[in-house]
């Protein structure tokens, strides 16, 4: 693999006040050491990222609030391909049971983006409100989405659509404020993530609502990301902790890799660095987790952890 050195400012995910919040850590080269318990893949290109997903040996970026594009990555060799370039601010992509794929979208569009991969035709989907952020599907085709708000004006709603495209706001408050990140298990149960507060919340098929875990706050202003799960676990990408979190299955927290300092260093999962992780995924075999670094910047490396 080719060696890069950048100097990067980093930004965190789909909002306006990282503008603000921002770091400059110099990135270490990337080499090849896939012996290590957090290791780096060079990306084909440097792409805008924001929420990642994974699919059929795919993982699907979307590239945030500054972008328009939705691209597919190779985790294997890194490979970039943009798969559409004309939807506004998307956050969330995921690979649908039909073989679609469906965006959210952070600006004052009120439906999601659904793009054809065979001809790269986009079309609408649904009805909601704008500032859409999270996107997950469930067993019986419906799909949830976190609406966080646009520019910053949190909400507290989650909508449900279903698969002919009937929404309807799902739940609406108790406890939920700003969310982004979801997550579905095989259960159907739902996981929400508040991004100020870290709180995550389990809401069952019957819709009871508990709050399932807590990160905790940050030293910057958003606390969690995105969410990925598989096997009983929740994985959460801490935004300003600079950590990535595990979840049992009752709801303990422990930080997966990450020292909470800010930057790019590969290794042990207790020494690994990382700048405002955002963008996460789980292998389909259970055996990596891919991180994305930085959710409004150019990254041009992606980050994996060994399970």
């Amino acid at each position: 693999m080719k060696q890069l050195l950048f100097i990067i400012v980093i930004a965190t995910s789909c909002n306006t006040a990282s503008d603000n919040e921002m770091d400059t850590v110099i990135e270490e080269p990337v080499t090849d050491v896939t012996e290590q318990e957090v290791y780096s893949i060079e990306l084909s290109r440097a792409i805008p990222i924001d929420g990642i997903t994974l699919k059929d040996g795919v993982i699907y970026a979307s590239s945030g609030f500054s972008g328009s594009a939705v691209y597919s990555i190779d985790p294997e060799n890194g490979e970039v391909s943009e798969i559409v370039s004309s939807i506004p601010a998307p956050i969330t992509t995921i690979k649908a049971a039909d073989g679609k794929l469906y965006s959210t979208t952070y600006t004052q569009e009120e439906q999601l983006y659904v793009t054809n991969p065979d001809n790269g035709d986009v079309s609408r989907f649904g009805s909601i409100t704008d500032g859409s952020a999270g996107l997950v599907q469930d067993s019986e085709g419906n799909f949830f989405v976190s609406i966080y708000g646009p520019y910053q004006n949190e909400n507290n709603k989650i909508y449900k659509i279903t698969s002919s495209g009937e929404s309807e706001v799902y739940i609406e408050g108790n406890g939920i404020f700003a969310p982004i990140g979801l997550a579905i298990d095989e259960n159907d149960n739902l996981f929400i993530a508040n991004t100020t507060s870290g709180r995550i919340y389990k809401v069952s098929k019957e819709k009871e609502i508990t709050l399932f875990a807590t990160l905790g706050s940050s030293d910057g202003y958003y606390a969690t990301g995105h969410l990925a799960y598989y096997s009983g676990k929740i994985y959460a990408s801490g935004n300003h902790h600079n950590k990535v979190f595990v979840v049992d299955a009752d709801g303990v927290v422990s930080t997966l890799a990450g020292t909470g300092v800010a930057g790019f260093k590969d290794g042990d999962k207790e020494v690994a660095q990382f700048n405002v992780p955002n963008g996460i995924a789980v292998s389909e075999d259970g055996k990596r987790l891919y991180v994305l670094d930085g959710g409004q910047s150019t990254r041009r490396r992606l980050r994996v952890i060994k399970l």
